[in-house]
């Protein structure tokens, strides 16, 4: 018997490596999996190599006059405008929540147009404000919500919360990417969320999880310095000069080679900064600010011995997944919710201020790790696609029953 067949909006933040690894690994399992976006802001040409993601147009249907009043009293007897209404007068004031009518009620037609499309469900991905808003409205077709991690981190705002919280009552399920959120989520949101949660991870590209572990065999014969890592993109919450400035005072700078990857997410200031404290520093390092895909990113990931990952909250970094299938040991912030990391056996070691780190390389470079296709066997077995199509299907094909 095969798997039921699944139509599937997604909306939100549609960033490529989150969503075609995701929707392209379903499909391989279930070829009559279907997944619609109108929104190509981050996946850009990405889409044209995607097996399972289309392109749609959603537009709005123009209304004659009468049309257009009952749907504003549709509009009205929502229960969940009043909820938000309330939240704009207490934190905002009168005026300003009746001039906020009208976003709502453009919201209010585009969910109406959503239902239209007869979908199995939406899917919602990056759970801001903003993007939670476009499925408050939503009264036929069940909602999924999927937490990318910095979306519950990085925005803690009680009255943004207040918000969220009116629209999650509107969504079937919830998915994150550890248990550590899960709490963090259920603290955060209530008792009401707490059954629908469903922790889950997104997929891997299946090219580069075989690429790193190729390599991985492959990196015990590296000669030259110990390469070090620093962050994985260019924005300031990596913790790049903090990571450097505890480096600084190795005995033989020369045996370590430090690469800064800062290929997306650098701002002209801060690259400006970094150039500044880097004039003067006294361990060699390499500046990447191409963005890597393909064998290039392989290449380097063969490259890297030492993995230093410290931002200033992350959820589930596939950067930290990839460097340990591709045989780098990794140093993690002892504040990031990697609970998961420490049931493997993988190389991951810990810190809790940055200036144990030049006291920690050391023993770092020494410690042996176990043999790497057993790490390899260890992180398949939580991270491994199979696992988590699994769980992706199961919840996609309930929540649609």
């Amino acid at each position: 018997m095969g798997r039921k067949a699944l139509n599937i909006l997604a909306i939100g933040k549609t960033q490529s490596n989150f969503l075609i690894n995701l929707y392209d690994g379903l499909k391989e399992e279930n070829p009559d999996l279907k997944v619609y976006t109108e929104d190509i802001e981050h996946l850009g040409d990405a889409i044209i190599e995607s097996k399972a993601l289309t392109l749609i147009d959603i537009p709005v249907k123009k209304m004659k006059a009468f049309q257009k009043l009952g749907t504003y009293i549709a509009f009205l007897s929502h229960s969940l405008l009043w909820k938000l209404l309330f939240l704009e007068v207490k934190y905002h004031g009168i005026r300003y929540a009746a001039q906020h009518l009208k976003p709502y009620f453009t919201l209010f037609l585009k969910a109406k147009a959503y239902d239209q499309l007869g979908m199995s469900c939406i899917h919602c991905h990056f759970a801001s404000l903003t993007h939670l808003k476009k499925m408050v409205f939503i009264r036929n077709t069940p909602i999924v919500v999927s937490f990318w991690g910095s979306d519950l981190l990085r925005q803690t705002n009680p009255q943004v919360d207040a918000f969220k919280k009116v629209c999650l009552q509107n969504a079937k399920a919830l998915t994150i990417q550890n248990e550590t959120l899960q709490r963090e989520l259920e603290k955060r949101f209530g008792s009401a969320v707490k059954n629908k949660i469903h922790v889950v991870k997104f997929l891997q590209n299946a090219f580069y999880v075989d690429s790193f572990k190729k390599i991985s065999i492959d990196k015990k014969l590296k000669k030259g310095p110990i390469t070090i890592m620093v962050g994985h993109n260019g924005y300031k919450e990596n913790n790049h000069i903090s990571i450097l400035e505890a480096l600084k005072g190795f005995e033989h700078p020369e045996q370590f080679c430090i690469y800064l990857f800062l290929t997306y997410g650098l701002d002209e200031k801060y690259e400006k900064e970094l150039e500044r404290y880097l004039r003067q520093y006294p361990i060699p390092y390499v500046v990447h600010k191409k963005y890597c895909v393909g064998e290039d990113l392989v290449a380097l990931r063969s490259d890297i011995d030492i993995l230093i990952y410290a931002p200033v909250s992350d959820a589930m970094s596939g950067t930290v997944t990839e460097a340990l299938y591709s045989g780098s040991k990794v140093i993690a912030g002892k504040w990031l919710p990697y609970e998961v990391y420490r049931k493997t056996n993988a190389p991951m070691y810990f810190f809790e201020n940055f200036n144990e780190l030049r006291d920690l390389i050391p023993h770092v470079v020494a410690d042996s790790p176990k043999d790497i296709r057993d790490i390899h066997i260890s992180l398949d077995a939580i991270f491994g696609d199979k696992v988590n199509i699994e769980k992706w299907l199961t919840l996609f094909t309930n929540i649609y029953a």
